[in-house]
């Protein structure tokens, strides 16, 4: 189904769970469990004699040549989730698909931030597509906010910008073709660090200042916030946004 209006992932009502094809790993585990005031928790369902219809027209997230997918991370186990609903990852065309999300339009001075997300890119496209794709974006180039995206050849690279400068952690080579994977990022306030399926990619880089929020648009799926263009090619599923900050202990 291709969708073209709006609809809801809900918020805080399903755990994104650990996929049995991977060893629960430190940082994989805290974000798909935390919760809190500030946390979005995004997750597309569709209740037990419920149309898609009907889901997908429920007010939220405004969505653009998006279509609906059964391919999933696997959950670890239905206890983790509603066996009465059936969950859905959403598949971005690459050109023209992407989505917003108007919860998370304005973050208010976060001290701390993490994001995590299940992504499974286009092969043919993220190994030979030498334009970087933005898997999510709540920022404006180099200028404010962060973003997350994968580069040529099963690359990940994160942005943040704070008042005191843009800073980029990197990952080459570290998605697999035919994958799902979990990448996201930790920022404590002075260091910003990649994880890849909960693993830490490199050292935490840098980062220090006040956070540099992008107010004028919404947290932004399949391309950057403030473009058009760099758009994402394949699946992403279970979308975990908080102003906490990841401690290993």
């Amino acid at each position: 189904m291709n969708l073209s209006a709006k609809f809801t992932l809900l918020s805080f009502v399903v755990i994104c769970a650990l996929p049995t094809t991977q060893a629960s790993s430190d940082f994989l585990e805290w974000i798909t469990n935390t919760s809190g005031e500030n946390t979005w928790r995004i997750s597309l369902d569709v209740a037990q004699g419920e149309t898609e219809e009907r889901a997908l027209a429920r007010d939220g997230i405004s969505a653009f040549s998006v279509s609906m997918n059964n391919s999933m991370p696997q959950f670890l186990n239905n206890k983790k989730g509603d066996p009465s609903r059936t969950y859905y990852s959403l598949e971005f065309d690459g050109y023209s698909s992407y989505m917003e999300f108007p919860e998370v339009t304005k973050l208010v001075a976060p001290n701390e931030l993490s994001f995590g997300i299940w992504v499974k890119p286009d092969t043919s496209s993220f190994q030979t597509s030498k334009e970087t794709q933005f898997v999510a974006s709540k920022g404006a180039s180099l200028e404010s906010g962060f973003s997350i995206a994968v580069t040529q050849h099963g690359g990940v690279r994160i942005i943040l910008v704070t008042d005191q400068g843009h800073f980029a952690a990197y990952g080459d080579n570290v998605l697999e073709p035919y994958l799902w994977q979990h990448i996201g990022f930790s920022w404590n306030g002075d260091t910003l660090q990649l994880y890849v399926d909960g693993k830490p990619v490199g050292s935490a880089v840098p980062a220090p200042g006040a956070f540099r929020d992008y107010a004028l648009k919404p947290l932004t799926f399949g391309k950057p916030a403030s473009m058009n263009s760099n758009y994402y090619k394949g699946l992403l599923a279970c979308a975990i946004l908080t102003t906490q900050a990841f401690s290993k202990k």
